[in-house]
């Protein structure tokens, strides 16, 4: 996983996110579609099982995305832009 496709990932699937604070610390909630969880899981590498902190919604999962990031050594500022 590369900074550049996780941006063209969140750019054409018009992906939502906002910045936030998670344990007093600054980190990012990335909203993913039901209908693309299969493709996040499978572009990170992750499962069920793994120790991944998100948040099911009505019609979306809130995933916490500084831990992924650094995982990849993703920096979030450069693939997140106000």
């Amino acid at each position: 996983m590369s900074e550049l496709e996780l941006y063209r990932f969140i750019t054409e699937n018009k992906i939502e996110w906002v910045r936030v604070k998670n344990k007093g610390k600054e980190d990012l909630l990335m909203l993913v579609g039901l209908d693309d969880i299969k493709t996040v899981l499978e572009m990170f590498n992750l499962h069920f099982d793994d120790n991944m902190e998100c948040f099911l919604g009505y019609s979306y999962i809130r995933i916490w995305m500084k831990a992924i990031c650094e995982r990849y050594g993703i920096e979030m500022e450069n693939v997140f832009i106000d």
